[in-house]
C-alpha cells in the first residue's frame, strides 16, 4: 500500500512540475516574447515571493513580473510533496533554456536572496546555462531548388484529312 502512495505522490510531482512550467510560459508577460531563457525564483521561507528574468539571444536581461498567481500555490503543494521524503527545500529555482525545464532547489532558502545591493549579481546567477544543442539556431534560408523547365505541352497536330478517294464510276 505505502508503494502505492509513492507512486501517486510521483505521479503527482510530475503533473505539478508541469503544470508549473505551463503557468509560466503561459503567462501573458512571458508568453511571446523574445526571450531565449527564463529564470524565476520561488521564495516559501517567511514570506511568499517570486522573481526572475527573462535572457535574450543577445544576453540581455529583463526582469520578469509574472500575472500567474496560482502559480505558487502548486510551488508549495509541490513542496509538500516532497517533503514528505525528507526536509522541506525553502526556495525553488524554474528555469527554461531552450526547450529545457529545469528545476533547482535551495533547503536553506539563502542562495537567491534579492536585496538591492545584489540585484546586477542576481541576474548573472540566475542566467541559465544554455549549452549550444539548446540555443536557438539561426534559421538559415533554404536553399533555392533548381525550378525544371517547364514541360511543354504536345501540341495537338492536326491530322489532314484523309484525300477522297476518287468514286468509282459504276457500270451499268
Amino acid at each position: 500500500m505505502a508503494t502505492s502512495k509513492k507512486k501517486q505522490d510521483i505521479a503527482r510531482a510530475d503533473e505539478l512540475v508541469i503544470t508549473i512550467g505551463n503557468l509560466l510560459l503561459g503567462d501573458e508577460n512571458v508568453a511571446g516574447d523574445d526571450w531565449t531563457s527564463v529564470s524565476l525564483v520561488v521564495n516559501l521561507d517567511g514570506r511568499r515571493s517570486l522573481f526572475g528574468y527573462l535572457y535574450d539571444a543577445e544576453g540581455n536581461a529583463e526582469p520578469l513580473v509574472l500575472e500567474e498567481t496560482d502559480l505558487i500555490d502548486h510551488v508549495e503543494e509541490l513542496r509538500a510533496l516532497m517533503a514528505a521524503d525528507g526536509e522541506p527545500w525553502k526556495a525553488v529555482m524554474v528555469q527554461f533554456a531552450g526547450e529545457e525545464l529545469r528545476f533547482t532547489f535551495d533547503t536553506d532558502g539563502t542562495s537567491w536572496r534579492l536585496d538591492g545591493d545584489n540585484t546586477g549579481a542576481m541576474v548573472e546567477a540566475l542566467r541559465p546555462e544554455v549549452l549550444e544543442e539548446q540555443a536557438p539556431k539561426a534559421k538559415k534560408a533554404a536553399p533555392a531548388k533548381k525550378k525544371k523547365p517547364a514541360a511543354k505541352k504536345p501540341v495537338a497536330k492536326k491530322k489532314p484529312a484523309p484525300a477522297k478517294k476518287p468514286a468509282k464510276k459504276s457500270r451499268r
